[in-house]
């Protein structure tokens, strides 16, 4: 999960932080946590080859700037650049409740621990992705899909690999929801935007 990487100062309301740049991420944060530090960009890196792989697009299709990724160091200084980066539909955003999102194709996130922030990096990464390669959206159910396979990882040494069987927490949801009784039908689930469930439910975005 190594790559060549540009480190500078960043600052963000005050506090101090870095800006990581690997050859297709700008990564702002103010996070202290090693491992983001050492092997985020790096990560993200090798998630954009398995972003192609599930979707068939090719990564270097085109000369592109690079995608910007903020990492807070908590939910207090994520709502702050939230209330920046989203108005004025800030509030549907605010309601999330653990995890990010991606606005046009910046994400946003904080540190939620290790394995938890690679997995919604991974996720988010993948609607900035599709946010760069295609000119219309796909559906919502499509396209969370994607994003859901894309999350699945384990690590060995300094390698990263990429298995949608790997995802234990949207496991454990769905295991949830299946005892709970809470699934939903093909056809209501079909007509479904992302933002619905999210008022309805704010987590993960």
């Amino acid at each position: 999960m190594l790559a060549p990487v540009r480190r500078n100062p960043w600052n963000f309301a005050g506090v101090g932080g870095v800006q990581l740049t690997s050859e297709h991420y700008r990564i702002y944060t103010t996070t202290n946590n090693p491992a983001l530090l050492n092997y985020l960009p790096g990560f993200m890196e090798s998630a954009r080859g398995q972003y192609a792989a599930l979707t068939g697009l090719d990564e270097q299709a085109r000369p592109e700037a690079p995608l910007s990724v903020y990492v807070l160091a908590n939910r207090q200084q994520w709502a702050v650049l939230t209330r920046r980066v989203t108005a004025p539909r800030q509030e549907l955003f605010l309601s999330i409740e653990s995890g990010g999102y991606t606005y046009g194709d910046v994400c946003v996130l904080w540190d939620l621990g290790y394995f938890a922030t690679f997995s919604v990096a991974a996720h988010e990464g993948m609607h900035q992705f599709l946010r760069r390669r295609l000119s219309q959206r796909l559906p919502s159910w499509a396209e969370e899909g994607l994003c859901v396979l894309a999350e699945g990882f384990e690590v060995a040494g300094s390698t990263v690999r990429f298995d949608p069987q790997r995802n234990p927490l949207r496991m454990s949801n769905l295991r949830k929801a299946i005892l709970g009784g809470r699934m939903r039908d093909l056809e209501g689930l079909l007509s479904t935007q992302a933002g619905e469930n999210l008022a309805a439910a704010p987590r993960r975005a």
